[in-house]
């Protein structure tokens, strides 16, 4: 059972704060919307990197963004090299579905603070995952 607030984030980041989503495919965008509304944050959410660099330069509340790794927007790792350098301060989790080797290390190395495989996203992974993100502000 998820808590309205995941148990470990920083007393300095109330409810709601919010996070920004950019995920390409509408089916997990909105899943993960939900997920994140449901643990009472708020949710800004788009499908291209084009538009989340907007967003972060226009909502410097956003407390985390959660990236897909593959943007129609974007080449290879490129997405987070160009979302971390929009907003260094804010931390970045990659979620994708890319099978490839070594990916995770690869997106730690070019800054993400976290790396999560769509196969294993869950309501309880992605809880950790946010909470995670909190905390490594």
């Amino acid at each position: 059972m998820l808590s309205a607030v995941p148990a470990d984030v920083p007393a300095d980041v109330t409810p709601p704060a919010m996070f920004l989503v950019i995920e390409d495919s509408p089916m997990y965008r909105e899943l993960l919307t939900h997920w994140i509304e449901h643990l009472g944050f708020a949710v800004l959410a788009c499908a291209t990197l084009r538009e989340g660099v907007v967003h972060l330069a226009t909502h410097p509340e956003i407390a985390g963004v959660v990236l897909d790794l593959r943007l129609p927007d974007t080449l290879d790792t490129e997405a987070i090299t160009r979302g971390t350098q929009a907003a260094p301060l804010v931390p970045v989790a990659v979620l994708t579905g890319s099978e490839r080797p070594g990916i995770a290390s690869t997106v730690i190395d070019l800054g993400a603070k976290l790396f999560l495989h769509k196969n294993t996203a869950t309501q309880e992974t992605l809880e950790a995952l946010i909470t995670a993100l909190l905390a490594s502000r």
